[in-house]
This record gives structure tokens, sequence and C-alpha cells, in this order.
């Protein structure tokens, strides 16, 4: 419908957002053709297209920006109401597909609405908006939660947490070494000038590639070696429950641990636990049965007034293959980082919890799941001499 290589004369401005729109940029930023919307002016506005009709069951485009919901955002009107709507990633200024199932809507009139109403430009203030490539379609892109298939759009993520960037890998550092192994910076740069931590790296993962049912895919984790850092050990009897269950005198000192959880479910519609909990504290580690999902929630994980972004949800496909997930997770004061299922997928967070926030609960939700094994180790420090 709209790839605005010829302008957009027929969409409506308002406000001096996208004063210079359509763009021509320099750099392939993964637009369709030359041009393409971005929100470069100095002040708060919107664009809005012209009146269209739904003739397909799904309405797909491309989009890059700010994290900023309801702030940086492409929204779909009908009647002048907002019924769907889509913001950037992060601050990335790379284009993705996304796309809307609008079928309860065809054959409706309908309108796009981009929007930007966050004013200063800087790293770590806020990124723009962009978008391009509007069209309706007969079915949404593909991604790696359906199926394999091959191709930039497609491509998978590393890690699915917000904090995992900058990778350095090596493979040739001692004497019939064969792995490979790599470390990331724990930070992103939509907040990493305000934060108080923004110099932190990722626990060093060994790689290997691992065959299937739906294709190849890269598993990554913890090095042995870290294992030299464990102090103090707990363990927990198998349990299970549905709801909360505190193990007994199951509390680390402080938040530098490592927590290996094996679950297998009965009924649960979703599991895991909360770690770093205190005062109006926790961080939520938990897994969807019905999605296949695997997130990481830090809306109340602490200290967050650094950036309206910070709060909110990661998740990252995880196939429910044999009812059992495994979790190994490493807490090391303002970092978290999940391996599920030795490995097949990853999240890495940066959190901020109270120095008393340490408890550890489990919980399952709507049904009841087992607690094959739980282990905590304490951790001590790296002795770089």
């Amino acid at each position: 419908m709209f790839d605005f290589e010829k302008g957009m004369d027929e969409w409506k401005m308002e406000g001096d957002a996208f004063v210079d729109c359509p763009t021509v940029e320099e750099e392939s930023n993964g637009k369709e053709g030359y041009r393409s919307i971005k929100s470069s002016g100095p002040g708060k506005g919107k664009v809005t297209s012209p009146e269209f009709a739904i003739s397909k069951n799904f309405i797909n485009f491309l989009v890059g920006g700010g994290y900023y919901p309801g702030d940086e955002c492409v929204n779909l009107l009908i009647d002048g109401k907002v019924v769907r709507t889509q913001t950037g990633n992060s601050g990335n200024a790379h284009l993705s597909w996304t796309g809307w199932d609008v079928m309860e809507f065809r054959g409706r009139k309908a309108r796009i609405e981009i929007v930007d109403n966050i004013t200063g430009r800087g790293i770590g203030e806020k990124g723009y908006i962009f978008c391009d490539a509007i069209m309706l379609c007969d079915e949404l892109p593909k991604t790696p939660y359906k199926e394999f298939n091959p191709g930039w759009e497609k491509a998978f993520w590393v890690d699915w947490g917000s904090d995992f960037y900058a990778i350095r890998s090596w493979n040739n550092y001692a004497p019939e070494e064969k792995r490979t192994i790599w470390v990331g910076w724990m930070g992103i740069w939509t907040y990493a000038f305000s934060e108080p931590g923004p110099g932190l790296l990722s626990v060093p993962r060994s790689l290997e590639l691992k065959t299937f049912p739906e294709g190849i895919r890269l598993i990554q984790n913890p090095v042995k070696e870290l294992e030299s850092l464990r102090t103090s050990h707990k363990t927990a009897e198998e349990n299970i429950f549905e709801g909360i269950w505190q193990p007994k005198k199951f509390i680390p000192a402080r938040n530098t641990y490592e927590l290996i959880v094996e679950f297998e479910n009965i009924s649960a519609g979703e599991f895991g636990l909360n770690v770093c909990t205190g005062e109006n504290e926790k961080t939520v580690i938990g897994y969807n049965a019905s999605r296949e999902e695997l997130y990481v929630d830090r809306q109340n994980s602490g200290y967050d007034e650094f950036s309206k972004v910070f709060p909110g949800i990661c998740t990252g496909p995880l196939k429910n293959r044999t009812k059992t997930i495994k979790l190994h997770i490493f807490v090391d004061k303002c970092s978290i980082e999940v391996f599920g299922n030795d490995g097949e997928t990853t999240i890495s967070s940066k959190i901020y919890p109270d120095s008393t926030s340490t408890g550890i609960e489990l919980f399952s939700n709507n049904g009841k799941v087992k607690v094959k094994s739980l282990n905590l180790w304490e951790l001590g420090s790296i002795d770089l001499h």
C-alpha cells in the first residue's frame, strides 16, 4: 500500500517530528527501496495515511527505532481508535519485519498512524521511529517461532534478553583447546549512559551446534570452569505443588549465586521462580507452556528510575518436547543470565534489586508442577591474580 518512493503527499502531517519525510538513508538499514519514514524532526508529531480498505487478513510492515510503546509507534486506526500498535525495537535503527492479524476487521475502512511524542535525540534518550513497506498480505512474516526459514528477516537471536551485545569470541587460547567460547557486554545503548552499572560482561559461554527436529540450532552453556567459584551448596527435596513454594533455609547470603532447577510439568499453564525477592521487589523467571516461551520479567526487579523502557518482559522460544524444563541461572548482584534446557534458549538481563532482596521462591499457576531437583551454589569472586 505505502512504500514512500514517490513521497507522501496524501498523508496528513501534524507537528514537526516528520518534517523531512520521506527520508533517504545513505546506509542500508533494512528499508525497501530508497525512501522510508523517520521521525528526524526536532519535536513531537505524527503522520496519518489516507483511508484504505482492509482486504486481506494481515498487515505487514518494516519498523525500527526507540522502544517507547504509545509514544514512538505505528498504529492502526479504525473509526479514529487505535486497534493495533507496534513500537520500535530498543533504539535500533535497523528495520525489521512485523505484522498484525486484522482478520476481524476485514472489509472495514482504516488508516495507518505513525507517532513520535518524545523530544530529545541524544543516545540513551530516544531513538527515532522508522517505518517502511506497509502492505496487505495473506500471512504474517515468518519468524523462528514457527519454523526454520533462511533469510535475513527470519534470523535467530543468540540471546533473547535486553543485555547481550558486542560479543568477543575465541577458540585457540590454549594447546589442545577445541571449544569456541564467547562473552558479551551486558548493556544496551538505550540506557547505557544513565544506568548504575553499564560496564559488565556476561559469564563465558561454550558454543556448539545441535540438530533438533526443526533444524540446526546454536547452543550455549556456561563454561565448566565457573564451577571452581562454587562455595556453599544448598539443595531441596523433590516436591509437587501449585501456587507458591519457598524451600526452607533456601536463601543465599547475597545475590551472587548459581542455581539449577529441573521442572516436570504435570498440569501447570505457567511455572518458574521468583528471585531477588524482597519488599515489593522480585525478578520472575518463568515458562509459559501453551506458548512454549521462556521469559524474564523485570517489571518489579528493583531500581529502574533511570529509564522508562528498562522495566519489561523478555521472552524467547523454548520447545516443550518432554514436559521437562531445566533452568541454569547465574545471578551476580545486578545481572541475571538464564540458560533454558541446556543452552537451547538464553536470556540475559540487568537488574538492580536492593541488597536485602535475596529471597527465592518457586511458583506454579493454573495447575501443578513437579520440582525434580533444585540446587544452589553461592559463588566466590574470580581471582584475577
